[in-house]
């Protein structure tokens, strides 16, 4: 456990999600999927108010 302390933090987080997916699949892609979801409604509102102010 203290290994963990002196690793890089992208590399604890990605081991962090690889825990979270191989324990819980179904709740981690629902997590994921709502992630991305947010993401691209956030990017098309964004564009919206690029394309209305120019």
């Amino acid at each position: 456990m203290l290994l963990l302390i002196f690793l890089p933090p992208a590399l604890l987080l990605l081991l962090l999600f690889l825990f979270l997916f191989l324990s819980l699949p179904p709740l981690f892609l629902l997590l994921v999927h709502l992630v991305i979801f947010n993401h691209l409604i956030h990017f098309q509102t964004i564009d919206k108010i690029f394309s209305t102010s120019c």
